[in-house]
């Protein structure tokens, strides 16, 4: 498998997703298939719809094309292409996450193969879905826990060389604070992903070929 960050606090756990690097259509799509797990019986179906719903549409919306995938091939002209990423949510299939939901307020966890939701995860702009479905695809929290007073993050790339976080830090992001804001760090794991395969036999079956999120 691959490594794409190790926290001195968040726990490593393994993630599974869908890749399409689609040169036709122009894009990269991060896929995965959600299902419901343990939903509180006092919750309304208008509450679990609105989670559904905005798991489905507005979080992968907000997530997409923000970034590009640069994939870059010596043996053709041009050279390279970029493809927007972009992120889909279905509900229909055979899940690799469940979603378990409870009344809000909670606190909201997720890992590898479940999120633990409240039905006021939907504020703020689905702030916490986001943030939530961001660890399952191995992201860490850059916040510290409980009495700590220092804490780090290791972020891989596809070029083999990484970047260290320490933390409290004072530049607020997804995973550091209630804040929407994106860095290029958190969608490293596609170029890592993608490079993997286009060098395989599976893929392209070039080892020249490099990949980098812009």
């Amino acid at each position: 498998g691959s490594t794409y960050v190790l926290s001195t606090q968040h726990p490593n756990f393994n993630v599974s997703y869908q890749l399409k690097i689609d040169f036709i259509g122009n894009q990269v799509v991060v896929s995965r298939i959600l299902g419901w797990g343990s939903v509180d019986a006092s919750i309304s179906q208008a509450d679990k719809d609105a989670v559904q719903q905005a798991l489905a549409s507005a979080v992968p919306a907000f997530l997409s094309n923000n970034y590009k995938l640069k994939v870059t091939d010596p043996s053709c002209t041009p050279g390279f292409k970029e493809l927007p990423i972009r992120f889909a949510i279905s509900w229909s299939g055979t899940p690799s996450i469940r979603v378990n939901l409870v009344p809000g307020p909670s606190r909201s966890t997720a890992s590898g193969t479940v999120m633990n939701l409240d039905t006021q995860d939907t504020l703020e702009n689905n702030f916490t879905l986001i943030h939530e479905l961001m660890h399952t695809f191995g992201q860490v929290d850059e916040y510290l826990y409980g009495s700590g007073t220092s804490a780090s993050a290791e972020y891989h790339r596809a070029d083999g060389t990484s970047t260290t976080i320490t933390f409290p830090h004072t530049n607020p992001n997804l995973m550091s604070a209630r804040s929407h804001t994106l860095v290029e760090r958190l969608f490293w794991f596609v170029e890592i992903e993608a490079q993997k395969f286009l060098r395989s036999a599976a893929g392209l079956g070039k080892p020249g070929i490099t990949c980098e999120v812009v």
